[in-house]
């Protein structure tokens, strides 16, 4: 995974760019640089990593909540804002699930919102 990871930090967020990683790493919660992969009991949500706030990389769960390390904000699975500083939640990004080939992809710089 640090393979994608690395890959993903040289793509500008604001591009239609499509990223792909693999669907069988998908379960549970997964931080890429440019994105959070949920896959929980409510379904598939992916995410900017990028918090509302100032931008910093959302990077780490505390619970079953996303943490930006930066200012504390928190954001539960589905993307909305529990607690501040940030005023609105997290930015989805569309994806789609191959499954024949076991991969997700998702495209940076848009949003579903």
């Amino acid at each position: 995974m640090d393979r994608i990871a690395r890959s993903a930090e040289s793509i500008p967020e604001e591009s239609e760019t499509t990223l792909t990683v693999p669907w069988s790493a998908a379960t549970g919660i997964h931080f890429y640089d440019p994105m959070i992969v949920v896959n929980s009991t409510g379904g598939v949500a992916v995410f900017s990593s990028k918090c509302p706030h100032l931008g910093c990389r959302i990077n780490r769960t505390e619970g079953q909540e996303l943490v930006c390390p930066c200012h504390g904000s928190r954001f539960n699975l589905q993307g909305e804002v529990v607690q501040g500083p940030a005023m609105r939640g997290l930015r989805s990004l569309p994806f789609g699930l191959d499954r024949a080939k076991d991969a997700l992809h998702v495209t940076l710089g848009s949003s579903q919102t």
